[in-house]
């Protein structure tokens, strides 16, 4: 049986409640039907799309720590994450470009931060932007870096326009650090 939190993810103005939901397989993500239902966003143009295999690293732009590989299935009802066991070329860090870009508010249980979501060479990236933010990153709760994972993703999704299949590799900083431009 899945169980669930609340995650609210704020892009401007626009406060959006999620049901965090973690499944007996590892897998993890957002339940967006459940809680925008049949009146709420829906992203027709956004096509549904899985991508086989992403590594996540965390990284201080130039060590990186593998997370995991993870499979990233997309539906405007859906956003689920489960582990993957494929193997991947996994980019340098050196390779992080940023076409777009996008600020995300955070806040789960208690974990509250910001962050910038960025994409380009097929990398997502998201960069802590406040001390909350990188206290996340940094400790052991494991659920709320997933949490924040998810919300990058769905970032990148619904609000850059990448599509899963497009992404290569997702990178999270555990420092501050300046953003590489295109």
């Amino acid at each position: 049986m899945p169980t669930s939190d609340k995650v609210i993810v704020t892009m401007g103005n626009n406060p959006e409640t999620h049901d965090y939901v973690e499944g007996s397989d590892g897998s993890f993500g957002f339940d967006l039907g459940k809680t925008r239902g049949i009146r709420g966003v829906h992203h027709e143009e956004i096509p549904s799309s899985t991508a086989e295999a992403i590594p996540v690293l965390f990284t201080d732009g130039g060590s990186r720590d593998l997370d995991g590989i993870y499979t990233i299935n997309y539906s405007p009802a859906r956003l689920t994450i489960k582990p993957a066991s494929k193997k991947v070329d996994i980019p340098d860090p050196k390779e992080i470009r940023n076409m777009t870009e996008q600020t995300l508010n955070f806040l789960y249980q208690t974990a509250n931060g910001t962050y910038e979501v960025t994409f380009g060479n097929g990398i997502v990236t998201l960069y802590p932007k406040d001390e909350p933010a990188l206290t996340i990153v940094t400790s052991s709760d494991r659920k709320a870096e997933r949490a924040v994972l998810a919300s990058g993703l769905l970032t990148a999704i619904e609000d850059l326009g990448v599509t899963p299949v497009e992404i290569r590799a997702v990178y999270i900083f555990k420092v501050f650090a300046d953003k590489p431009t295109a």
